[in-house]
């Protein structure tokens, strides 16, 4: 008969067990909220380190003269180059800022570093938009690129050795351009 008690009592057991875990609340619920920002992908520039080799220039000679007979704004040499933009995923627009120092002659122009003088680089859009030098961080947006959605794109510039003093000086010419690209 002890048996039998012993099995009723743990049979019961679980029984009375559920009431009292039941009654250990521990407080409401509680919520978790979350914040994400989504930003705009932006494009992979193909090459950051871009190499614009204009060549051998010459100053322009009259005849009988020892000095070059260019005047200020004569160009005396182009070459295209471009800014390529791979994977663009669905990006409407892109702003172009460049950065370097300005000539002294014509600040919308960059310096030139070397032994050649009165003479400035201009780099342009094809369309002829002009890229002055203005720090990165400038409040300025840069010029404006409407993109290809979903495709590669090309921005397409000109860069020209520009005439900025009468008598210009041959000699080495070169000049570091930084620039940034924002997205939209």
């Amino acid at each position: 008969m002890k048996r039998t008690l012993f099995l009723a009592a743990c049979v019961a057991a679980p029984l009375f067990s559920q009431p009292t875990q039941a009654m250990e609340n521990i407080g409401k619920p509680g919520e978790l909220h979350f914040k994400i920002r989504i930003l705009q992908g932006t494009c992979i520039l193909a090459d950051n380190a871009l190499e614009v080799d204009l060549g051998t220039l010459y100053l322009h000679r009259s005849k009988g003269r020892t000095r070059g007979s260019d005047t200020p704004g004569s160009v005396l040499g182009e070459k295209p180059f471009a800014l390529e933009l791979e994977e663009c995923g669905d990006v409407a627009r892109a702003y172009v800022k460049m950065d370097g120092e300005a000539d002294s002659d014509d600040a919308t122009l960059f310096k030139l570093n070397g032994g050649a003088r009165g003479v400035a680089l201009k780099i342009s859009t094809v369309a002829g938009k002009q890229q002055r030098p203005q720090p990165l961080s400038a409040a300025e947006d840069g010029i404006q690129w409407n993109l290809t959605k979903d495709q590669n794109n090309r921005l397409d510039y000109v860069a020209q050795y520009v005439v900025t003093q009468n008598n210009p000086q041959a000699g080495h010419a070169e000049a570091l351009v930084n620039f940034s690209i924002t997205y939209e």
